[in-house]
């Protein structure tokens, strides 16, 4: 008799000991939750998606959002630390659900829609996103890209080059030159070299204009200087004062450049223009290799 109660306590230790190995462990890191700035508020559920998911991964719970036969404490934790992300205007959608992966299905039907009228949506908006709405150029990147990977997320991916070329098209007439540098050069316009070449500080200078207040200080005195000096100009050809030999309407007509002249001008400036950027890819280029 004791052999066979030896033999049942055996029996019931080693369940035990099984169960135990297949019970995952929550990890330290589970206490707590994600940053408020991160919260679910209904209009950044890709983000939101990708931080709680690494965030339970990391705190050994994301085995809840993928099955449905785990541990009811393990799930509960899961459920609330995906509550608990949830800005009060997005959590309506997962006040009824039960389990973790009830919520995450509910909000991913809710936000990730795969409709046609969404995917519109997000080509709307990533055509219509300009660099002077977002502040930085860090910024305005990360908004295009992000649009881009929720495109992908419904299935309609955008080609690495072109997501590249839309960022191109979004910047101001500043860039005009640099733009076309890189189209006469062989370099693929991926989004990793657009933004590697767009985030370089001298780069970023072409689209930060001095402060309205100097601004107008230096053209204020600006002004003043140039009718102080027009009043001693003296012309050489006329002896008349406020105007030098090169304004004057005597001669002005024989030194006005012909149409062929300026075309030349404005070609040569143009092909100045091109040279600088040809050069400023290059050596973006190089470094890249370096």
């Amino acid at each position: 008799m004791d052999q066979v109660v030896n033999q049942l306590v055996e029996q019931v230790q080693a369940l035990q000991a099984q169960l135990a190995l297949k019970k995952p462990t929550v990890l330290a890191s589970a206490v707590g939750g994600l940053p408020e700035s991160k919260h679910l508020d209904g209009t950044n559920y890709s983000e939101w998606k990708f931080a709680m998911k690494n965030y339970l991964v990391d705190a050994g719970l994301w085995h809840c959002v993928e099955n449905e036969n785990v541990d009811h404490e393990l799930d509960q934790r899961a459920l609330a630390k995906i509550n608990l992300s949830i800005k009060p205007c997005a959590s309506g959608d997962v006040r009824k659900a039960m389990t973790a992966k009830q919520a995450w299905e509910k909000l991913r039907c809710a936000y990730e829609d795969v409709g046609l009228v969404r995917r519109i949506g997000l080509y709307s908006s990533l055509f219509k996103t300009r660099f002077e709405e977002c502040g930085s150029m860090t910024a305005y990147i990360d908004r295009i890209t992000s649009i881009a990977d929720q495109l992908e997320s419904i299935g309609k991916p955008l080609d690495n080059e072109t997501v590249g070329g839309i960022i191109l098209g979004g910047l101001p007439i500043e860039f005009q030159p640099l733009i076309l540098g890189i189209q006469g050069s062989n370099q693929k316009i991926t989004v990793e070299f657009v933004k590697g070449l767009l985030l370089q500080n001298n780069v970023q200078q072409l689209a930060s204009p001095l402060p309205k207040d100097e601004n107008c200080a230096f053209v204020s005195q600006s002004a003043k200087e140039k009718v102080k000096v027009r009043c001693n100009r003296r012309c050489f050809k006329c002896k008349q004062t406020g105007h030098i030999l090169a304004k004057c309407p005597f001669v002005i007509n024989d030194r006005r450049p012909s149409k062929n002249q300026k075309k030349s001008d404005k070609h040569l400036a143009a092909s100045t223009n091109f040279a600088a950027s040809c050069l400023l890819i290059q050596k973006a280029t190089d470094g890249d290799k370096d």
